[in-house]
């Protein structure tokens, strides 16, 4: 996994087996999190690669709308 990905799931997300969340919630997170810490911007297409990369992290279709399960943003009080 790359350092800012590494870093980013550290600081804003719970990685566990039952978890999941919107790839656009957890999108919109990284780029936030990217802006605050002033490190340069990635496209969706990029991210979602190297997503593929994350060990236990997986992504499926679920009513229209891509999920990653394995995964979810902390609760705003603990990020």
């Amino acid at each position: 996994m790359r350092d800012d990905i590494r870093q980013w799931v550290q600081d804003e997300c719970i990685v566990e087996s039952w978890s999941k969340q919107s790839a656009k919630d957890l999108f919109a997170s990284l780029t936030a999190w990217k802006e605050r810490k002033r490190h340069p911007a990635i496209t969706v297409c990029e991210w979602g690669l190297l997503m593929r990369k994350c060990p236990d992290i997986s992504k499926v279709k679920v009513h229209g709308r891509m999920i990653y399960k394995g995964i979810r943003l902390k609760p705003k009080d603990q990020a």
